[in-house]
């Protein structure tokens, strides 16, 4: 300890027991320099000048006075950055009063090249290797404290922001009030409640808009949001980009999880990832894959070069037979098909396409084919009762079998409110509670299976086979007596031409 320090430990001590009025706080920090707790003194004062300068300036609404700020916050900042590591040795704490160590856990050694305004209200700084290192500056008006930590150049542009550290000459740290920086160089949060988790180059100037990290990324809307990445722009409120590159989500509640060059610019559109994806449509959604486009209110777009450019449409490309940007769309019929537009659901899956219901029932269309397969065989069945292909072929013969039109293709009435016809694609078929109450068969009774249909025509063609062959038999039978009655026929005819002739013979003979 220099001898000046030796001089200020003695006077400190003179003066605590001659002084019974001097307020406690000064009182304990007095009484650790008497203790003996080493520390850097150059240029410290006296407790004398202490003791005067508390007395000229009394505490204020902008001025506060020592003993709360400079004991209690700015010796606990100093125990702080013991605490953070600027060279204690030993653990350092403060009381409630600002004393730093206890009696018990003292603050043995404190390596500090200078600690700046340890008893103003105006700013405590901590400096290290030459330059500040740190800095507090107390905001009583605000009832708030900025904090800087890191280079030297990293600061807060207002009241009441936090730079946690990093920052270099060329590229500081700035936040501005109540904004917070946790580190990296060259970061900006330069509007309320902004926050950077670190990384390089990053803007942030809305309020409440948050970039995590990665590199250059610019979240510039409130409440906007970027989890990393690089060069990645939300320009709109409550919109995110999780991660990835390049991507910008420029529309009120947009979503991009990552990717690369992802765009959503409408309301609530979502991009899941892939690279080169819009999502424009609003409420539009692209999952993945490359160069889709959902353009279509609600629409979805997925795979490659797919595009969903009506409302509700969803459309899937797998690029080998559409492998043009857009090529593949929602709006567009590819062989004069009736079936595009809104509301449609559009697959090219040159490989074919399979549904899976469960165990080994699967339903397929086979590449280059039109028409679905279901699985059939034996092995997947149970229950098997042989039909009666008469009983079926009756129950045939009983459903009313008639043409008619969907409800939901027909959406105009007649003036006495009936549905008007002919507005609609005409169709053929049973009514399924007839088929039902018929043949018992399927889980509704208001749909009709298409295997079912299958099954109770063939059994119905056995059942009318069986009676061609019932018929057949009685028509060979009907034959062969037709035969037998020609050949009686036939000698008959032969007995009556003899007794004839023996009539009409010679008068003589007779």
């Amino acid at each position: 300890m220099s001898e000046r320090g030796e001089n200020d430990a003695q006077a400190g001590e003179e003066t605590q027991a001659g002084e019974g009025t001097r307020d406690r706080e000064a009182s304990q920090a007095d009484a650790e320099t008497v203790a003996g707790k080493e520390a850097h003194a150059d240029g410290a004062s006296s407790p004398a000048d202490d003791s005067a300068h508390t007395s000229a300036e009394p505490p204020t609404d902008e001025q506060p006075d020592a003993a709360s700020i400079s004991r209690r916050s700015a010796l606990a900042a100093v125990g702080l950055a013991g605490l953070l590591g600027f060279g204690a040795t030993s653990t350092a704490s403060a009381d409630p009063q600002g004393q730093i160590g206890t009696q018990s856990d003292p603050l043995q050694t404190l390596y500090v090249e200078a600690i700046e305004s340890a008893t103003v209200g105006s700013e405590l700084t901590i400096g290290g290797g030459g330059d500040r290192v740190a800095a507090l500056r107390p905001r009583p008006s605000y009832d708030t404290v900025d904090v800087v930590f890191g280079h030297h150049d990293n600061s807060v542009s207002n009241y009441g922001g936090t730079v946690a550290g990093g920052g270099t000459g060329s590229n500081p740290n700035t936040a501005a009030e109540f904004a917070a920086i946790g580190g990296g160089q060259g970061n900006v949060a330069s509007s309320r409640h902004a926050t950077i988790g670190g990384g390089f180059g990053h803007s942030v100037t809305d309020t409440g808009a948050t970039v995590g990290g990665g590199i250059e990324n610019t979240a510039s809307y409130y409440e906007s949001t970027i989890g990393g990445g690089r060069d990645n722009v939300v320009s709109s409120n409550h919109a995110t980009i999780a991660g990835g590159s390049s991507n910008e989500a420029s529309s009120s509640g947009t979503t991009i999880g990552g990717g690369e060059d992802n765009t959503a610019s409408s309301y609530a559109d979502v991009v899941a990832g892939g690279s080169l994806n819009t999502a424009s449509g609003g409420h539009a959604t692209v999952p993945g894959g490359w160069r889709n486009t959902a353009s279509g209110a609600g629409s979805l777009a997925a795979g490659v070069d797919a595009a969903a450019d009506w409302a509700n449409a969803f459309v899937w490309n797998d690029g080998s037979e559409y492998s043009s940007q857009n090529d593949f769309r929602a709006g567009e019929a590819v062989s004069g098909e009736p079936v595009a537009g809104n509301e449609t659901f559009n697959v090219s899956a040159s490989g074919g396409v399979r549904f899976v219901t469960g165990g080994s029932s699967v339903t397929y269309i086979e590449s280059g084919t039109a028409g679905w397969s279901n699985t059939s065989t034996r092995t997947a069945k149970t229950n098997v009762e042989a039909t009666d292909p008469e009983q079926i072929l009756q129950g045939v013969e009983s459903l009313e079998v008639a043409t008619w039109e969907y409800r939901a293709e027909n959406d105009t009435t007649d003036d006495d409110g009936t549905d008007a016809a002919g507005t609609g694609s005409p169709r053929i078929g049973p009514f399924a509670e007839e088929f039902h109450d018929a043949f018992d068969v399927g889980g509704s009774e208001s749909h009709i299976n298409s295997i079912d249909v299958d099954g109770v025509a063939l059994a119905a063609i056995q059942g009318l086979s069986a009676r061609l062959e019932d018929r057949e038999e009685r028509i060979d039978r009907q034959a062969e007596r037709v035969d037998d009655l020609e050949s009686e026929n036939d000698a008959l005819r032969d007995r009556l031409t003899a007794i004839e002739d023996r009539l009409d013979g010679p008068t003589e003979a007779r």
